[in-house]
C-alpha cells in the first residue's frame, strides 16, 4: 500500500458517511418526523417546520433548545399533543442527527 492510498481511503469513507444525510428531508422521513409534522404547515397534527423556524430563528438558543425537543421529545411548546405521540416508539434520534435536522428547520425561515 502506498503512502497515498491511506489518505485517499480515509477521504472515501469521510464521503461517503458525509453522505449519509446529504438530504435533511429524508432524514426527517427516516427519523419519522414527517408522520407529524410537515414542511409547509399543511398536515393538522403537529406544526409545520417553517412555523417551527419563524418562532425560533435569530434566537440565541434556539439550536440547543430545538435539539433536545427532538431528542427527548416532550409537550406544551405547541399545545397539548405530546412530541412523540404516547405510546410511539420512534427511532432514536442522535445529537448530529438532531443538529442537522435543526439546521434544516431554521434554514427554512
Amino acid at each position: 500500500m502506498t503512502k497515498l492510498s491511506i489518505p485517499i481511503a480515509a477521504l472515501s469513507f469521510v464521503a461517503v458517511v458525509s453522505a449519509a444525510h446529504a438530504d435533511p428531508q429524508k432524514l426527517a422521513e427516516e427519523k419519522q418526523c414527517l408522520i407529524c409534522h410537515s414542511v409547509d404547515n399543511k398536515i393538522g397534527r403537529a406544526t409545520g417546520f417553517k412555523t417551527i423556524a419563524q418562532k425560533y430563528s435569530g434566537k440565541a438558543d434556539a439550536e440547543a433548545n430545538l435539539v433536545q425537543m427532538i431528542k427527548k421529545g416532550g409537550v406544551g411548546h405547541w399545545g397539548y399533543v405530546p412530541m412523540p405521540p404516547a405510546g410511539w416508539k420512534r427511532p432514536d434520534v442522535s445529537e448530529a442527527e438532531a443538529k442537522e435536522l435543526v439546521d434544516w428547520i431554521l434554514a427554512l425561515h
